[in-house]
């Protein structure tokens, strides 16, 4: 099931929620999700597969036209789509361009579309995202706050209700098909989201170099990519501060993740442009 929307709608945010457990990095940054990502929902009569897009937006680099290219396959792929849409704020040309896409679903494509962020609105009545939901012809609607949990219990049984018969696909105690390396660079990457501003959080990318086990020890070294040496800067911070707040809290996030102590070495290095760079962009997996 392709979970859609544009960036900054809440789609991880809510994935998280129906899971019960982070297999998503969060933030109030747009376009924070850059891959697709699966979350496995699993009882004992349903297997529901989540795939967290990059949120759809008018590419204007190579990095965001690989964003939304994936977003755009998983639509094509999907059993059901479950569009969100922000119905605290009147629609946004970019839902009006998603609705454009989805109106080309195949006919047997379910679309469900949640209004997120209801915990943002003062009074909710039946007048709530007529606009949103005049946007695209679907076959179910509902009313969600992800943030709060309000209604995530309601949508997980009405997609429950939708699903085609099939196999299980993943074992029952599987979350994520993303490896460790990958949730080490995503979470890594979230520091960065969490404690820079202005043009920052876009010009970063995080690539593992190395991840080694050693029982209950972890060795892990990143780096983080930035384009112009101002930001390597400020990644680094006076005296060293930023990068070693950035790792201590990704360090604790691994550690909850792993269960095991962390040794993380964090370097930073400006490569000018990167998010043009075709070949660099398929080296970190975005192709």
């Amino acid at each position: 099931m392709a979970v859609v929307g544009r960036p900054n709608v809440g789609k991880s945010t809510l994935i998280n929620c129906l899971l019960g457990e982070k297999v998503a990095i969060v933030s109030a940054k747009p376009q924070t999700t850059r891959q697709l990502q699966l979350g496995i929902y699993d009882d004992d009569a349903h297997q529901l597969i989540f795939v967290d897009t990059p949120g759809i937006h008018r590419p204007r680099q190579a990095l965001a036209r690989s964003m939304v290219s994936q977003a755009e396959r998983a639509l094509r792929d999907a059993d059901l789509i479950l569009w969100l849409l922000d119905v605290s704020a009147a629609p946004h040309p970019i839902d009006r361009h998603i609705a454009v896409t989805l109106s080309k679903r195949r006919p047997e494509q379910f679309l469900i579309i949640a209004l997120n962020k209801s915990d943002l609105l003062a009074r909710l009545d039946e007048a709530s995202g007529v606009a949103h939901l005049s946007l695209c012809d679907h076959d179910e609607s509902i009313i969600i706050s992800a943030l709060s949990g309000t209604g995530t219990a309601e949508l997980l049984t009405l997609l429950c209700s939708h699903l085609p018969q099939g196999p299980r696909y993943f074992p029952d105690d599987q979350l994520s098909d993303a490896n460790m390396r990958v949730m080490a660079a995503e979470l890594i990457r979230e520091r960065v989201l969490e404690h820079c501003e202005q043009e920052v959080p876009h010009a970063v990318a995080v690539e593992v170099t190395s991840y080694q086990e050693h029982g209950g020890r972890t060795d892990i070294a990143a780096v983080i990519y930035v384009e112009r040496e101002s930001q390597k800067g400020i990644l680094i911070g006076r005296g060293g501060a930023m990068i070693k707040r950035l790792g201590q809290e990704a360090r604790a996030a691994l550690e909850a993740l792993t269960e095991t102590h962390i040794f993380l070495d964090l370097r930073v290095k400006a490569r000018k442009n990167w998010r043009r760079d075709e070949r660099f962009l398929k080296r970190l997996g975005y192709h």
